[in-house]
């Protein structure tokens, strides 16, 4: 069985504008990820950004800085 292959004449229109390289995508494919190394990917991805939550946390602020700190993530919160 044949994958179809469908694409919009204005999607091809601005890959051309913008020098998109069609031979280089139609012989060497588009590049894609396993289910595993998507998951791991993701993985790492969740890790890196609790340290840097962690490590934001860990921020001293004075006092007046800590007051506008909490003035935005109340009113973002609310």
């Amino acid at each position: 069985m044949d994958p179809s292959f469908l694409s919009l004449s204005s999607s091809l229109k601005f890959l051309t504008e913008h020098k998109f390289d069609f031979n280089k995508w139609i012989y060497k494919g588009v590049p894609y990820l396993s289910k595993a190394q998507e998951d791991a990917l993701l993985e790492q991805l969740d890790a890196k950004q609790m340290r840097n939550e962690q490590a934001r946390d860990n921020v001293a602020l004075s006092g007046p800085d800590k007051e506008f700190i909490e003035q935005i993530a109340y009113v973002n919160l609310n």
